[in-house]
């Protein structure tokens, strides 16, 4: 059988609007940390040829809580300027 999980360690950033390989792009250069573009983990509509990942960038939670404190306010950084 199948159990569905209640929760996963991915997080889904939404890049407002930008394109999320732009914005993984600029996280690597400005914080040396590694995100990855939504594009990489979509697959194109096969209706409207659209990524749905293409605004987003993921990022694996496999930290402690207080390293993934500093992970956010590394992404704000970057992200808020």
């Amino acid at each position: 059988g199948y159990t569905k999980p209640e929760g996963g360690f991915f997080v889904w950033y939404d890049a407002g609007g930008n394109q999320g390989e732009d914005l993984a792009r600029k996280i690597w250069h400005e914080q040396g940390m590694q995100v990855l573009p939504g594009t990489i983990m979509s697959q194109k509509d096969p209706i409207t040829g659209k990524l749905p990942g293409a605004n987003y960038i993921r990022l694996a939670a496999i930290y402690e809580p207080d390293k993934m404190s500093e992970v956010g306010r590394r992404l704000r950084t970057s992200v808020l300027g």
